[in-house]
């Protein structure tokens, strides 16, 4: 039956691919898609690429990245901080979004990279594969850092192919098994075409390890990192910690992944029992009409403020916040816990990988099942010396261990090591 269907699956793309000398992209899909056909069977470049191994060695490490798009987001962060920290004396980094989008933090990433090229304002798929290949090319680009992009994905076997010695390098942020969206399923096709994968906790590489079939010389972990810039004695989590109302955070996407609604039905629950907590929910989405329409039924207008993704986080998490409240169903490495911690927040989150690898039980925060996830809430909000013990200790681990100076040094030793191959 599977061969079969295999035989099906082929001939349906062989019709499309007929129909249609150069299709559109899909990026509808994470199956395989007539894309994939079209670039594996059809396609030819036109145009030549000297081999770049024997030119004399370039001053500057030249790398393109390939993103979805520029958003604000977790993974967007994570790629703008990488590319922000890179010497622009020493790299020359170029970005190729592949996804329509707004990109609201185009003008943040522009202020590090040398060209920033939307290919989706291409649409044929054989005109991006010209443009990318000769972009590579003209720019003699070493390296290719590809994250969270099916487009990029689909062009590495083209690329390999006309530019062997090209190095490239994926960043996966999370395994989503049960979402279409899983880059670790994916990516599994491609893998002979990477030269190296990074993930960001030791539980991913696991998965990548055994269900993947990648060796562990090919896979580092990296976890996210954030930039720690003050003493923890000039933060101002000590005297805001002498307030009488505890504000208890939410900040991410509105979202299934992120429970917006759960985080509502928990504030209720507290309400019931503390008069000295407020709550806030910042971040927008495909729920977020259903949250203000819970929070407006629940009658909880007064308690739970809704604020949008435009709000500066960080100066609100700073000023405002005591803790910051994450019952997520699933995490990678999750930014907004590392900026919690860096201004001494402690956490209460659920019991998943990402929050499990970011926050130490009992002692920088709690995670839990979501059933308890209100009664640890509530540990923190009624305990300011509990509360000043985790802050301390969250900061401590920060600062140690996902210091974003050191994140960086790890990615340029992979790519030092990779072009030196």
């Amino acid at each position: 039956m599977k061969f079969l269907k295999k035989i099906f699956r082929f001939l349906l793309n062989l019709v499309h691919l007929i129909k249609q000398s150069s299709p559109n992209i899909q990026p509808q899909t994470l199956d395989d898609n007539y894309v994939d056909w079209y670039l594996k069977y059809i396609y030819s470049w036109p145009g030549n690429f000297n081999n770049q191994e024997n030119e004399p060695k370039q001053k500057k490490i030249k790398i393109l990245f390939l993103v979805p798009w520029l958003e604000v987001g977790g993974a967007d962060k994570v790629n703008l901080d990488l590319i922000s920290k890179l010497n622009q004396d020493d790299y020359e980094i170029h970005l190729f979004t592949t996804l329509p989008s707004k990109h609201p933090w185009y003008n943040k990433f522009s202020d590090h990279v040398s060209n920033i090229i939307h290919l989706d304002q291409l649409q044929k798929i054989k005109s991006i594969s010209d443009f990318t290949l000769n972009y590579i090319a003209e720019n003699k680009i070493k390296l290719i850092q590809i994250s969270n992009t099916q487009l990029g994905y689909q062009l590495l076997r083209t690329i390999k192919k006309y530019m062997p010695f090209i190095k490239v390098v994926d960043l996966l942020h999370m395994e989503e098994p049960y979402y279409p969206f899983d880059y670790f399923r994916y990516s599994k096709k491609y893998h002979k075409h990477i030269d190296h994968r990074v993930v960001i906790t030791e539980y991913l590489k696991d998965v990548l390890f055994k269900k993947n079939n990648v060796c562990a010389e090919k896979i580092t972990v990296i976890p996210n990192g954030i930039a720690m810039g003050k003493e923890y004695s000039s933060l101002h989590y000590v005297s805001k910690n002498n307030q009488r109302v505890i504000t208890v955070a939410f900040v991410g996407r509105m979202e299934e992944q992120k429970q917006p609604l759960l985080f509502i039905e928990i504030a209720r629950e507290i309400i019931k029992q503390s008069a000295n907590a407020k709550f806030v929910m910042i971040g927008e989405g495909s729920l977020l009409s259903k949250v203000n329409s819970l929070i407006s039924s629940l009658d909880l207008v007064e308690y739970i403020k809704v604020h949008d993704a435009k709000t500066n986080v960080m100066d609100f998490l700073e000023k405002e916040v005591h803790i910051l409240l994450a019952p997520s169903i699933r995490e990678g490495l999750p930014v907004i816990g590392l900026e919690a911690m860096s201004l001494g927040i402690p956490i209460v989150a659920t019991d998943v990988p990402g929050w499990s690898d970011l926050i130490v039980h009992n002692e920088t925060g709690f995670i839990s099942n979501k059933d308890d996830l209100a009664y640890y809430c509530k540990l923190l909000i009624d305990d300011k010396f509990l509360r000043e013990k985790f802050s301390r200790k969250a900061y401590k681990l920060a600062f140690e261990r996902y210091n974003l100076d050191k994140t960086v040094e790890k990615y340029k030793e992979i790519y030092i090591n990779q072009l030196k191959n």
